[in-house]
């Protein structure tokens, strides 16, 4: 059943940062300026991207690190010798930031932040099933680490206008590939023809399966990174599974 669950969702992008602030929304874009890894606004209507924001900038103004210790879950109380800290990321920018923001260009970046992308659901029911407000999920593999209970509070169907950002066209909603343009996917270099030339940086990613004492790897490959660049004439056609373009005829993941 799990396996049956994992693949209802694995046609999943990868998320990016929105910020609302005074009745506007800024999307950030991954890209790479002079070698360094950060974020650019995008503008869906004219594809403008621009201001950069560094990853160690975005990282300075929005990750926040909670210190906690394990509960025993009969007892409920905190457990001897289990103290660990948890990082996370943060709605807003933290209060430190706020004041050196104000009316520069950066001064959106003190608004809600909210992470934008897609879900692809075969059909309406799994949405119904899975997706309802009041959903609850425990985030943490036992009681040393992780977020606790998590509630899902609201459900919204897809924006339209920034499928643009996310390479999302055509009648069958397909994902095409955008050469020279930052890409939002991890993307699998056995789909790059020889002699591609792309801009970027490679990552080995592996899948792991965690439901043994051991965790065990099911599929491992070689990606470029969000962000790069592909400079080629072919098309690519791919298939999309959490966040990252494979081969049509790969279907190790799970």
């Amino acid at each position: 059943k799990i396996e049956d669950i994992q693949s209802k969702f694995s046609q999943i992008t990868n998320f990016f940062p929105l910020f609302k602030y005074k009745n506007s929304e800024k999307l950030l874009f991954p890209t790479y300026e002079n070698g360094e890894f950060g974020f650019k606004v995008y503008n869906p209507d004219n594809n403008e991207k621009e201001l950069f924001i560094s990853e160690d900038e975005f990282r300075l103004y929005f990750i926040g690190t909670l210190v906690h210790t394990a509960v025993e879950p009969i007892l409920r109380k905190a457990k001897d010798e289990a103290l660990f800290e948890v990082s996370f990321l943060l709605p807003s920018v933290k209060n430190e930031f706020k004041e050196k923001l104000r009316n520069t260009e950066k001064e959106f970046l003190k608004g809600e932040l909210y992470w934008i992308g897609f879900i692809y659901l075969e059909n309406e029911n799994v949405c119904n099933d899975f997706l309802m407000p009041g959903l609850k999920v425990f985030v943490g593999a036992d009681v040393r680490y992780g977020l606790g209970e998590l509630e899902l509070v609201d459900v919204k169907k897809d924006d339209d206008k920034y499928k643009k950002f996310f390479w999302i066209g055509g009648d069958n909603q397909e994902i095409n590939v955008k050469l020279n343009d930052p890409s939002p996917y991890f993307i699998n270099t056995e789909l790059l023809p020889d002699n591609t030339e792309a801009e970027g940086e490679t990552f080995l990613i592996a899948d792991l399966e965690f439901r043994q004492k051991d965790p065990r790897a099911t599929h491992a490959a070689y990606y470029l990174g969000v962000g790069s660049k592909l400079k080629i004439n072919e098309n690519i056609n791919a298939r999309l599974c959490y966040g990252r373009l494979e081969p049509l005829n790969n279907t190790n993941q799970s």
